[in-house]
């Protein structure tokens, strides 16, 4: 009886912690990399033939990406690839905590965040 139990809170739990990442996770497919601006530890960039949704825009751009950390590191070299040779991607993203909110109210610590770029 205490087994069954456990089991159904595991599969609670999993069922909870997947619903939570999914709602904060979007997705855009055939778009190529525009503006890219380097600031620092962190590059801000738009994407160009696609509208992303739920982010906001700082002045054009669309994505936060910290280049501090390795795997900002990583995307980030993906997202250079891709500029450079004008090729289709697809991007992976966590949502911007303020959606809808542009220019100088959008901060990078607000922005959409990628997390997996594919080059198609």
């Amino acid at each position: 009886m205490f087994r069954l139990k456990w089991q159904a809170l595991s599969v609670l739990v999993a069922c909870l912690m997947s619903a939570g990442a999914s709602a904060a996770d979007s997705s855009i497919s055939g778009v190529r990399i525009g503006v890219l601006d380097t600031r620092g530890s962190f590059v801000l960039f738009s994407v160009t033939g696609g509208v992303p949704t739920a982010i906001c825009s700082h002045y054009g751009r669309q994505f936060y990406l910290d280049t501090s950390t390795a795997a900002g590191r990583l995307v980030y070299q993906s997202i250079l690839s891709a500029k450079l040779t004008n090729a289709v991607v697809d991007i992976l993203y966590t949502n911007s905590a303020t959606p809808g909110v542009f220019d100088a109210a959008c901060l990078g610590a607000n922005m959409a965040r990628p997390w997996s770029l594919v080059i198609s």
